[in-house]
């Protein structure tokens, strides 16, 4: 009996702000138990890309979060607004970044700027044999100067490894 293959895992995304598109590929993912503000258990699945500022040559990581109900194999549903960390709501996502605004040896995090999902929609889906979970998503939040930007993209995770759930 041959050993099924299965596609590679990735988390790309496109986030569209009003005067340029960032491409969104993630180089590291997590994926979390959680429990939401009500109890609910849930999975967060966090994709992390780092970057480097083309203005300042800062080192940042733009993030991704999306907070999924574990008893739900499948979905699509609506995603409702996100909260502030470490507070989550099931059926939700927020985008973030992670400035290094001084750059020093001990490489230490200045910044952390939230831009909390409010609105969108996810379809997702696991494998039978629950080796991978895959999906895609969109939602909307609010950059810096209170414009609305969009955040679309898709995953394929390997439910093995660091993130086995």
């Amino acid at each position: 009996m041959a050993n099924p293959t299965y596609p590679p895992e990735e988390f790309k995304a496109l986030v569209e702000y009003a005067n340029k598109d960032i491409d969104f590929v993630a180089n590291k993912i997590n994926i979390v138990d959680s429990v939401d503000i009500t109890g609910v258990a849930c999975w967060t699945i966090m994709a992390f890309q780092d970057t480097v500022n083309e203005t300042t040559g800062s080192k940042e990581v733009n993030g991704i979060h999306i907070y999924l109900p574990k008893n739900s194999l499948n979905g699509e549903v609506d995603l409702s607004a996100g909260l502030s960390p470490p507070d989550l709501v099931k059926n939700s996502a927020n985008y973030f970044k992670i400035v290094d605004n001084i750059p020093d040896p001990n490489k230490n995090v200045d910044t952390i700027v939230e831009y909390l999902g409010n609105g969108g929609a996810i379809k997702y889906k696991w494998s039978e044999d629950r080796k991978y979970v895959e999906g895609n998503f969109g939602f909307q939040a609010i950059d810096g100067n209170s414009q609305p930007f969009k955040v679309n993209g898709y995953f394929h995770i390997l439910n093995k490894g660091p993130h086995t759930i």
